[in-house]
């Protein structure tokens, strides 16, 4: 009786045993391994490491926010008046926004984005129907200084102390704002994205 105890745990452990690892003749083990999948698409992941943006390449990152500035902005144009053929070129911290009024006179707006208070210098303007036809934002200069330079049909103007982007929905507004808000701090920040050792 004292050695039925043991010999169930033998029959027990038994089946256990048989997913060990084969012994060659020369005594080396070896493992089976599964082999890889032969289906050689990339994987999500495998993209998001290749289009990522390097931390340090601050330019790519502002020109990216600014993009999706562009685009709401061209999204708006058939609605929006004030809006044609909108376009926005980036050198370094420095915007040049380019717009068509609707009376024809191009405008050129020279922007440097170390000088947009974006904590203080924000004001949402509703489209009161009267005033303001369109949702639009404001962007002031820091000591609401005229450090915004304002150019017509390539003629320098005058120099204002802030900027308004119009669009055509609260929404599209709100979305563009948090994008140019996201390239102001990329430019006033140097912490923003660093990370440590």
């Amino acid at each position: 009786m004292r050695y039925l105890f043991p010999f169930c745990l033998l029959l027990i452990g038994l089946p256990a045993c048989r997913n060990t690892p084969e012994v060659a003749d020369n005594d080396v083990t070896t493992y089976v391994v599964p082999a890889a999948p032969t289906d050689k698409t990339e994987t999500e992941l495998d993209r998001l490491k290749r289009t990522a943006i390097v931390d340090e390449d601050k330019d790519l990152r502002v020109k990216r926010a600014l993009k999706k500035v562009v685009n709401a902005m061209q999204a708006a144009a058939p609605a929006v008046p004030s809006l044609n053929d909108p376009r926005i070129e980036v050198e370094g911290c420095t915007m040049r926004f380019f717009n068509t009024r609707a009376d024809g006179v191009a405008t050129t707006y020279d922007i440097d984005l170390n000088t947009i208070d974006y904590t203080n210098g924000l004001r949402l303007l509703a489209d009161d129907g009267v005033d303001q036809k369109f949702p639009a934002i404001g962007f002031g200069t820091k000591g609401k200084t005229n450090d915004i330079q304002v150019y017509e049909n390539g003629v320098a103007m005058q120099r204002q102390r802030e900027w308004i982007m119009e669009l055509d929905t609260r929404e599209r507004v709100q979305q563009a704002a948090g994008d140019l808000i996201l390239a102001l701090r990329i430019c006033q920040d140097p912490t923003l994205g660093e990370t440590e050792d």
